[in-house]
């Protein structure tokens, strides 16, 4: 069985069922109940999807600033590397 310890669920309110009322009456009022129920519950995936593309876009512009940040470093020991480095003697004098 799996784990679900540590995630966080969505709360939906449960039916509760009027005895008062005639089953075709209890039938409509459960109904209604879903309707509501599945259009809130759509309404939640359609935000978190919503905070997911968010949160991809983040980590996509995050990583072009590190990929921009690592050429930068490549560039500059690229360059410290094939450079001669100047030596001052007696003759420079």
């Amino acid at each position: 069985m799996t784990d679900y310890s540590g995630y966080s669920w969505i709360k939906v309110p449960r039916y509760k069922m009027n005895e008062k009322l005639d089953w075709p009456a209890r039938y409509r009022e459960l109904n209604d109940h879903h309707i509501q129920e599945t259009t809130f519950l759509i309404e939640e995936v359609r935000s978190l999807a919503e905070q997911l593309a968010a949160a991809r876009r983040q980590i996509a512009t995050l990583r072009q600033q590190a990929d921009a940040a690592q050429r930068e470093q490549s560039r500059r020991l690229r360059w410290e590397h094939d450079s001669l480095p100047y030596y001052e003697d007696d003759r420079d004098g």
